[in-house]
């Protein structure tokens, strides 16, 4: 495919349950000049089979990259290397999105000419539910430089965004092996933005499942992750302003 607007990277893990439901909802974007980039991280379930069964369905909008299990950090690493869009989208293969999510947010970028943007979501359970969902309110444009104050009220997970492929390339920003791998890459990718956009949208389905759940008892060597990934920040910004 030429002209691809935006790469959407979605790992893949031992979801086989839930992948149909993402996948649908992903192949019928009304937004046609995508790439789906599928990891199978390792998959021991048969979700190798279900990602197999749309490739051959839809060979021209999915690419597939198929690797011994390293973590989700590294599958969306994997993706990010290939990819070819303009901008880049992370998708959670247990999770879902409206049909018209990606084509939203390309409009909404390319009209705030933004680095990133950023939708609503909404929780859901396991038999597809609405659970009760605490959604932040941003400005439409935000200016990095001068409104710090909205910067941190932005949740950092990767997938109900899109970004510019570049502000992953440019600044070397890849995910890590840490416990929060999402924290640390998608915090360096907002501080090395120029400006963000805000779409009042709930378009991304997080998939609430309470045995996956942060909800669980943290082990100790987790919370040095936690450390070890602000460390990584800090000095990614020290580094930045010389």
């Amino acid at each position: 495919m030429n002209n691809i607007k935006i790469s959407i990277i979605v790992p893949v893990y031992n979801v086989k349950p839930y992948l149909n439901k993402c996948m649908d909802t992903l192949v019928n974007q009304t937004l046609n000049e995508i790439e789906i980039i599928v990891v199978n991280d390792g998959s021991t379930d048969g979700s190798i089979d279900i990602i197999k069964k749309y490739k051959e369905k839809y060979p021209n909008k999915i690419v597939v990259i198929d690797k011994e299990n390293e973590g989700v950090g590294e599958a969306r690493n994997s993706g990010i290397k290939i990819a070819k869009g303009e901008y880049l989208g992370f998708v959670d293969s247990d999770d879902y999105i409206e049909t018209n999510m990606f084509e939203v947010l390309y409009k909404n970028a390319k009209d705030k000419n933004s680095d990133i943007a950023i939708c609503q979501f909404k929780n859901v359970d396991e038999n597809y539910n609405l659970l009760e969902t605490e959604n932040i309110y941003l400005k439409p444009n935000i200016k990095t430089s001068e409104n710090l104050d909205q910067l941190i009220k932005i949740n950092p997970a990767p997938w109900n965004k899109i970004y510019k492929k570049e502000l992953f390339i440019k600044n070397d920003v890849y995910f890590t092996k840490y416990w929060f791998e999402d924290l640390e890459a998608i915090t360096k990718v907002l501080l090395s933005s120029e400006r963000i956009s805000f779409v009042d949208q709930k378009l991304y389905c997080y998939l609430y499942r309470r045995s996956t759940s942060s909800s669980n008892i943290i082990k100790k060597d987790k919370i040095y992750d936690i450390f070890n990934i602000f460390d990584s920040i800090i000095l990614y910004l020290k580094n930045k302003n010389k």
